[in-house]
């Protein structure tokens, strides 16, 4: 991606139009009809300063946070801390203790199934938006759908930011997505372990790998609910792959996304969206930049709604953590810009420290348009505090 002092381009705070509907203000330097002298002067002062400024914030915005981003979708998973074996999955206890989590995000309102909360994950957008609501593997009816959204994904957004998207997963159902052009290769295999093992061939090569483990979801399904040693040792394999692939990366440069596309019952299965067990979901991030320990939803008060015990309507004014999040926040990691101001990738989740190389969602990013004033975009958009500004966000080094 093409640096912000050559592109031109001044601080922006990327604020999430689908989940939250924010507008984005933006300077418009206008000229009177009379054409006064002293209008005109003021616009061209407005536009060198507009013009200069990305040449002095280049240090202060990255371009990106991580050089390599890690989508991990481990289906059918339940919040690990509420499993009766958790004390044997060290490595999502190390995930809940290393890095920032919430065990209450939630799926879509509309759907707990596989193809269509993945899109959702992909893409950013509600079921009901997208329209993928035909899960199981059926590509001539996928197909026209997932092609209505090329451009606006995950995948197509790598591309466009000349990197490379990968897909390593472990039901074949997804190889619908190669309609997108911005999937560069897809790797399927039938068992996690074998999925992981793709993964470590080729993980330098991708900058954003999207890793799909299957075996909580299997054994729920073959095993009839979460209830049963089977699911629970499905998820013990899950947590062993988790640690093969943290063994493999550097979290200096890294930054690795856990979550999954819905529960699981107790007793029975996850087609039913409105159970609790199925629509409350993990969301973790771990690396660059990701403080310790940290509650997602304490870093998002002034955007996000924690829902505790309830279900949540897309209607909801402030929306709940989502899965939905995973995609937009890998794009944000990368420092990819989205396709349009209203695109549902745009990301507000805010997971990083406010250091001057870290921070998607806590900085005023370089889009193509920009802010009444960084203090305004900052402080109405991020709801950052730095120091004794009083909710202001500084413009320098720390914003």
């Amino acid at each position: 991606m093409e640096s912000i002092a050559k592109a031109g381009r001044v601080p922006h705070c990327r604020s999430n139009a689908g989940l939250l509907g924010l507008p984005r203000p933006t300077i418009i330097a206008k000229v009177s009809p009379s054409g006064s002298r002293r209008t005109i002067v003021l616009s061209l002062i407005i536009t060198a300063i507009a013009t200069a400024l990305p040449t002095v914030l280049s240090d202060v915005v990255p371009n990106k946070l991580a050089k390599h981003v890690l989508h991990i979708s481990i289906d059918g998973l339940r919040p690990p801390p509420k499993l009766p074996n958790y004390k044997k999955l060290p490595n999502f206890q190390k995930l809940w203790k290393k890095g920032s989590c919430t065990m209450n995000a939630r799926t879509d309102p509309k759907s707990s199934q596989t193809m269509p909360v993945h899109t959702s994950q992909f893409t950013g957008q509600f079921v009901k938006d997208h329209g993928m609501n035909v899960d199981g593997e059926f590509p001539k009816k996928q197909a026209p759908i997932l092609e209505k959204l090329q451009g606006d994904n995950i995948f197509d957004l790598v591309k466009a930011g000349n990197k490379k998207a990968c897909m390593f997963v472990s039901k074949r159902k997804f190889a619908v997505f190669q309609v997108w052009k911005g999937v560069s290769s897809l790797v399927h295999r039938n068992k996690g372990a074998q999925v992981t093992g793709e993964w470590l061939k080729q993980k330098d090569s991708c900058d954003y790998s999207f890793i799909h483990l299957k075996e909580p979801d299997s054994a729920g399904h073959s095993s009839n609910g979460s209830n049963s040693p089977e699911y629970l040792k499905g998820v013990e394999e899950a947590d062993r792959l988790l640690g093969l692939i943290f063994d493999a990366v550097d979290l200096m440069n890294t930054i690795i996304i856990v979550t999954t596309d819905h529960g699981f019952q107790k007793d029975g299965n996850h087609g039913d969206e409105t159970f609790h067990e199925n629509f409350v979901i993990p969301f973790c991030v771990i690396g660059n930049g990701v403080p310790e320990g940290h509650f997602i939803y304490r870093m998002n008060k002034g955007g996000r709604q924690n829902p505790y015990d309830k279900m949540t309507s897309e209607d909801d004014a402030k929306q709940p953590i989502r899965c939905h999040d995973a995609g937009p926040l890998a794009a944000d990691a990368l420092g990819l810009l989205p396709p349009s101001q209203k695109s549902h990738m745009n990301n507000d989740l805010i997971v990083t420290t406010g250091s001057a190389s870290n921070g998607p969602g806590l900085k005023c990013k370089a889009l193509k348009t920009k802010c009444s004033s960084d203090t305004e975009c900052c402080s109405k958009r991020c709801k950052v505090k730095e120091g004794k500004t009083s909710g202001r966000c500084k413009t320098q080094k720390n914003n």
